[in-house]
């Protein structure tokens, strides 16, 4: 996968485009978005959404069958060098031989930088470096101390002594904690790393018994610039109206919200209430094949913030393919509503104006009053919300 997306950049590159990897879209992550005088969209997946490429827009999808539908291009590697050709006016090389003549440095490095740690350290430790360089990809940076119990921080020095990792305070007088985040060449061999541990049946698997659509919530709610990222709360699942108003934190829930896209925002709320368990489940699978990650969470002076599942933004596209769902866009008016009346600003949904005529909500000179009884409003109707979204996509 990786020399496949290492070819997609040479190739549209040479068409005058550039390649920007792992971009996030209202539907996703795709592996390659190719900006120039034209957008283009390319991905790699073995199983394909097709309903989600249709809707992408023009897109070139290397994949294990070759079709069109609409905008989207499926196409077997042997036959990308085609496609690319009746899109550019421009020969490109076939993959085959565009590998012989590729100086894979990064695939290189990672098998020098393995080989030594195996032969310094041992088979075990040497596996478990890389494993430590793999959480650090994936949660950015994380507290140096084996106290706070962080995931392979007693391999820290050994890293820091390779020049992998570097370490860092801010604190001035006496420095007590130091995070460590991985160097240019940590983050060649993280990747790499990843990129071997990526088993698409595998993943397909995972998420067929997930459930597609709800894979789609769980990319869209869940994901920021690195990856997929999710926080451990007290929380059992639940989709039933009664048992929804029960168990919602509705401050949690909506601040989860801000800064997101509405959309966003909504899946969000979902994988923290109706599919919590899911999602942990989903988590945990992707776990046992050294693709996620659960790590506690501390701020740059040590302070615990919580426990977080994270999986990097490769993993994330991967997932992305597969997964599709379509949502009612009046589900996303009503939370969009709900969010900017927690905010007192005004809103003109269905939802604004259900708060105004129980009088929970009044209008004074450009602004709105919340009465006594708005906590519980919101509450209410979120919780009815959350439970017509599970209903619809069951």
């Amino acid at each position: 996968m990786r020399l496949i997306l290492e070819y997609i950049k040479d190739s549209v590159r040479r068409a005058g485009l550039r390649p920007k990897l792992y971009y996030r879209t209202n539907l996703g992550w795709v592996d390659v978005l190719c900006l120039g005088r034209e957008k283009l969209i390319c991905d790699i997946s073995m199983h394909p959404n097709v309903e989600r490429y249709r809707k992408l827009g023009k897109c070139v999808i290397v994949t294990n069958f070759n079709s069109v539908d609409g905008e989207a291009v499926f196409t077997t590697l042997n036959n990308v060098h085609k496609i690319f050709s009746t899109m550019f006016p421009k020969d490109f090389m076939p993959y085959e031989d565009w590998l012989d003549s590729y100086v894979d440095r990064d695939g290189e490095f990672y098998e020098r930088a393995c080989e030594f740690m195996r032969d310094r350290y041992g088979k075990t430790i040497g596996r478990k470096l890389v494993d430590a360089i793999a959480f650090l990809y994936t949660a950015g940076q994380a507290l140096d101390s084996t106290e706070q119990r962080v995931p392979y921080s007693a391999l820290f020095p050994y890293l820091n002594e390779m020049g992998l990792i570097v370490r860092e305070t801010k604190e001035i007088a006496k420095p007590k904690n130091f995070t460590a985040s991985l160097t240019i060449d940590g983050m060649r061999i993280a990747k790499c790393s990843i990129y071997n541990r990526i088993d698409e049946d595998r993943i397909y698997r995972i998420a067929k018994k997930f459930g597609f659509e709800k894979l789609f919530l769980a990319v869209i709610g869940l994901s920021d610039r690195r990856g997929m990222f999710f926080r451990e709360i007290d929380f059992e699942s639940a989709s039933n109206f009664y048992d929804l108003i029960g168990r919602i934190d509705i401050h949690s829930l909506l601040k989860l919200a801000m800064g997101r896209t509405p959309l966003e925002g909504l899946c969000s709320a979902l994988c923290y209430t109706v599919f919590y368990n899911d999602v942990i489940d989903l988590f945990e699978e992707l776990m046992r094949m050294g693709l996620a990650f659960n790590y506690p969470v501390h701020d740059a002076y040590g302070t615990f913030l919580g426990r977080v599942y994270g999986t990097p933004k490769e993993v994330a596209s991967v997932l992305s393919s597969m997964s599709f769902c379509e949502i009612d866009c009046k589900y996303v008016e009503r939370f969009k509503d709900l969010v900017d009346m927690f905010q007192k600003r005004l809103g003109r949904g269905v939802e604004f104006e259900r708060a105004l005529e129980l009088g929970v909500v009044e209008m004074r000179g450009g602004g709105i009053k919340l009465s006594d009884k708005f906590e519980n409003f919101v509450k209410v109707r979120l919780a009815k919300l959350l439970s017509e979204v599970c209903d619809e996509i069951h």
